[in-house]
């Protein structure tokens, strides 16, 4: 409830309106506890979701037994009258969302929402995932890693071509041949006999 104070409270007008920074919005929890008597940790994603952290059962962050709060914002978009009411045409993700029965989120992402407000579903687990630099780094190590061990291949790597061509239908009719003479001598013996 403070972070949402803190966002309302912050401008009047709702584009420009922002939740509170990772340590301000920690300031504003510091006196929450978790059921086990633990704090709570605020991390601040992006402009539009927060993120509320308890440690879980085991007591160790990013963990899947973390219980979450993710604060999202949805923020009612303003008409602009020198634009004549025209309406941007829906997105095929849209439409499918819309297919399904998801109207209200549609409109929600698009800002076709009387107010501007935020959505606080709480998850238990999910959290044992990268994020930001951490993961940007590691795709950073595994494409830097795989190039490194592709170089002794392309280096070692000794190119055959498997395309048939001429020089390989005389070594198979020479073979035929032998085939041949070694059935005729078979024959031969038979009559001998």
């Amino acid at each position: 409830a403070d972070i949402e104070k803190a966002f309302m409270d912050s401008e009047t007008d709702d584009a420009n309106k922002k939740l509170p920074s990772t340590v301000d919005g920690q300031k504003l929890i510091d006196n929450y506890k978790d059921s086990r008597g633990e704090k709570l940790t605020y991390k601040l994603v992006s402009k539009d979701l927060y993120r509320i952290t308890s440690m879980g059962g085991d007591g160790k962050p990013q963990t899947q037994w973390d219980i979450v709060l993710k604060g999202q914002v949805s923020r009612a978009a303003k008409k602009d009258p020198s634009k004549g009411g025209e309406e941007k045409p829906y997105n095929w993700l849209e439409k499918r969302m819309i297919e399904a029965g998801e109207k209200n989120a549609v409109d929600k992402a698009r800002g076709e929402i009387a107010e501007t407000n935020i959505d606080t579903p709480i998850t238990v687990g999910g959290q044992d995932t990268l994020e930001g630099a951490d993961y940007f780094n590691f795709w950073v190590m595994t494409v830097f890693v795989t190039a490194v061990l592709f170089v002794p291949v392309g280096y070692f790597y000794k190119e055959k071509s498997y395309i048939q061509s001429e020089g390989d239908e005389s070594d198979n009719d020479e073979d035929g041949d032998v085939a041949q003479q070694e059935s005729d001598g078979d024959a031969g013996e038979g009559e001998a006999k």
